[in-house]
Formats: structure tokens, sequence, C-alpha cells
């Protein structure tokens, strides 16, 4: 049988412990160990070490490392949590950018690092939809949307996304990435999203979302009457907003 060393296969027991399992069951001692008569129930010390009630303290921690391990990315083999700081980073300097409207464009300067590489040691492909979150995230803090979304209850879906790479980005390479609503139809907000370094785009996105309250839709006419615009969407390439689907 093949067996990964260090481990023992789940449900199957040693020929010594089926034996010892075997005289368990059967109340049967061992020939080596003389029986002793113990009072019902009476746990050992060694049993009352390994069942003693874990510290609430040190039971939060461990959950809250397994939840970090499993949102942002580290796992088991060490990798470095990077998407949780640049997020932290993020709502630090959120004050330092300036307040933008609902039509501006924002941008983020941000650096590549190891952890972004894939095997051909530039940005892996799957980084830059997990990084676009980011911009959206500036963006509602910078428009005044955090504070609608905190009021009202609201909590915002991505429905769909289109990329595409034209060049790649770098180890350690810093570049920008800008964030700006295209427009809307009666049930989608639809962005634009642009990797750039020094003006020149490296990727392309185009995303839609909405608003959920509950599970109840927000209409986006709503949306744009509390954000204080006023008036039609803005005009869109119908084709591009087609293959969104």
């Amino acid at each position: 049988m093949f067996r990964i060393p260090g481990l023992e296969p789940i449900g199957i027991a040693r020929p010594e412990e089926e034996t010892a399992n075997a005289r368990h069951l059967r109340h049967e001692p061992s020939s080596s160990t003389p029986m002793r008569h113990a009072a019902p129930f009476a746990p050992s010390a060694q049993s009352d070490r390994s069942h003693a009630p874990k510290s609430p303290v040190r039971s939060g921690t461990a959950c809250l490392s397994v939840y970090v391990k499993v949102r942002y990315g580290r796992t088991t083999e060490g990798r470095p949590v990077n998407l949780i700081f640049r997020m932290i980073w993020l709502f630090a300097t959120a004050w330092r950018r300036p307040a933008a409207g609902m039509l501006d464009e924002t941008r983020i300067a941000l650096r590549v690092l190891p952890s972004d590489l894939d095997t051909n040691m530039h940005m892996n492909n799957g980084r830059y939809l997990t990084i676009m979150d980011l911009g959206r995230v500036d963006m509602i803090i910078r428009t005044g949307m955090w504070r609608l979304v905190r009021e009202r209850k609201w909590y915002p879906v991505l429905g769909g996304a289109q990329i595409s790479f034209r060049r790649p980005l770098d180890p350690f390479q810093r570049y920008e990435l800008t964030t700006r609503v295209m427009g809307w139809d009666e049930k989608w907000i639809f962005m634009e999203q642009r990797f750039e370094v020094a003006g020149t785009v490296h990727a392309r996105a185009v995303v839609k979302s909405l608003f959920l309250k509950g599970r109840d839709k927000v209409p986006t006419s709503e949306i744009a009457r509390a954000m204080g615009h006023e008036g039609d969407p803005p005009a869109m390439d119908g084709e591009l907003i087609a293959a969104l689907g």
C-alpha cells in the first residue's frame, strides 16, 4: 500500500492497534498489563489536559487566523498575507486623497509584490481581478458612498468582468489603478478599471455591479439621486455592455 511519510491511512488500524481495540471492546485486559479497577468515568491526568476548555482569547485568535488564511490568500505553505494589508493601507490613507464625484476617475498607486507573481515572474492574471477590488473600495470611500452603504445597509455585488491584458507588470514595478463609472442602466452600474505605468495601459477591464439591500436590488436611479446626480446616465458602448452579458 502506498503511504505518505509521516501519515497513517485514516480509518485503517495497524495490527497492534487493532488487537488493542478488539480487547477493549471485549473488555479484555492485555496479557502484559494487569487489570486495574478504576472508578467509573474517572478521567486520567492526561485526559484532563487534552480535554481542558480552551481560552476564549486563544480560540478567537485561531478563528481569526483561519479566516485570514482563507479570505485573504495566506496558505499553509506560508505565503505572505498582502491583500488585507493593502486594504488596511487603503483605509488608513483615504483622507490624503481628494474627494471625488460619482463620475470622476480615481487613482491609487500600487507596486507588484512577490506574492503577486506567477511562474513567468510577472503579475498573475487572477491577481488583477483581486486588486481591482481595491480600486472600487477606494472610489466608494472618496465619493462618499461609504456613508450611504453603511447607513442604508447596502452592499455591492459584482455581476461580471471582462479584462484584456496588453503588457505585463514585472516584480516590484510601480503602477496606478484607475477606476471610473462609465454609466448605468436600470439594474447595473458599469465601471472601467485600468492598470497604467507612466500613462501606458497594461491592462483594461470593464465590470458591472449592483447594490443589494437584503435580497432586494437597489435601483440605480436611487443610487444616482443619493449621490447627487441629476439627469440621464452617460452614454455607453452598447457592444461592450452586451459582451458582459
